[in-house]
């Protein structure tokens, strides 16, 4: 029975030990559903962009994608020499058909994936290989990936022999310039940013602490403050010279002159009696309007309110808002005093109200206003 299809070299970046500018990215197989292209690195930027790279892998994938192969040469080559013997090479006319069959079909495959490479307009030496699995126990030359990993195979009795090229289909692309081996890995890469990073932080710090030190920076510091020095001793000089003094002193002398002359002028003869007769103004006026309301006011009220008092000899039952009893009149009934200036509000003796407005602008006149 045939081997089973070996994967292990597939999604890995080998170099030709013979060499070195030649770069084998092995895809696995060139059967359907049995390829793994390796993924982009950055050190790759030496000699393919990206998008190139991507480029060529979607064309190859694409021609993979509807190949018709479904065994690698070593097990067409294992069924062919397998069936010859059981046959005592009676089917070996067959068999070597089947096998030339085989070998035209993989010819026409690789010439599709090297057409696809030179048709793709990108100016890179590449090529297609196809590699037999007992080509790669051929050779004893070593070969490493990007990882820095030995390419090993194992033989049916278990032992792993190293070698290579790497069987399957491998797109050799050849660089200008041998490629240092291992190339550095992202993290790497990352390490010694950050290595150059610290060690330019390093430099600048002590760059700025030798410039800090150095006598020109020390001088210019020194002069910076002589010069604070004097200009504080200058400030305080003129704060006490005798013309800031005088300045200061002729300010407060002013101040307390306005507020000596505003107290005077409080004080004086014109404005207490200024005062006064306001005084005595305002005490008139409130003793006109007290006499007016008593004379105007308070008759008008009482008119309004009607009689206080019915004399009546005898009780002649109740009556809302009256009260019978021998008061200052005599007997009879009189009105309740409920103690409201407003005798219209009270006890529903008025339903009418009275509005007054006074004018006490003018001397002693007054107006009086009835509204309903």
């Amino acid at each position: 029975m045939p081997d089973a299809i070996d994967m292990t070299a597939s999604g890995r970046i080998y170099q030709n030990p013979a060499n070195p500018r030649e770069l084998w990215f092995n895809l696995g197989w060139y059967i359907k559903d049995k390829y793994k292209f390796p993924s982009y690195e950055g050190w790759m930027g030496e000699f393919i962009s990206a998008a190139d790279y991507n480029k060529v892998v979607q064309d190859l994938q694409d021609e993979l994608n509807g190949s018709t192969v479904t065994q690698t040469k070593d097990q067409v080559d294992q069924s062919a020499v397998g069936c010859c013997l059981i046959t005592l090479c009676l089917a070996c006319p067959v068999c070597t058909c089947v096998v030339l069959c085989y070998d035209c079909g993989l010819k026409s495959l690789k010439g599709k994936l090297t057409s696809k490479l030179e048709n793709s307009g990108i100016k890179q030496d590449m090529r297609i290989e196809f590699v037999k699995v007992d080509d790669f126990f051929k050779k004893g030359d070593v070969w490493k990936d990007h990882a820095s990993k030995t390419l090993q195979l194992r033989k049916k009795g278990g032992e792993q022999f190293q070698g290579g090229p790497p069987p399957g289909c491998n797109l050799v692309i050849t660089t200008k310039q041998p490629i240092s081996w291992p190339p550095p890995s992202a993290t790497d890469v990352v390490a010694d940013a950050l290595q150059m990073g610290m060690a330019g932080a390093k430099s600048a710090v002590q760059g700025a602490v030798a410039w800090a030190q150095s006598d020109q920076v020390q001088d210019a510091v020194k002069g910076a403050v002589d010069k604070t020095k004097e200009a504080a001793k200058a400030a305080v000089e003129w704060a006490q010279s005798d013309e800031v003094q005088d300045a200061v002193k002729g300010a407060v002398d002013k101040t307390k002159d306005a507020a000596k002359a505003a107290v005077e002028w409080a004080q004086s003869d014109e404005v207490q009696d200024a005062v006064k007769d306001a005084a005595e103004k305002t005490k008139e006026a409130a003793k006109d309007a007290a006499e007016w309301v008593q004379t105007q006011v308070k008759p008008m009220q009482q008119a309004m309110a009607g009689p206080s008092f019915e004399p009546c000899e005898s009780f002649k039952g109740t009556k809302p808002g009256w009260v019978y009893k021998d008061g200052d009149q005599g007997r009879g009934y009189y009105k309740e005093d409920t103690g409201c200036p407003n005798l219209g509000c009270c006890g529903g003796a008025r339903e009418n109200s009275i509005n007054l407005e006074v004018d006490l602008s003018s001397d002693k006149s007054a107006a009086v206003t009835q509204m309903s």
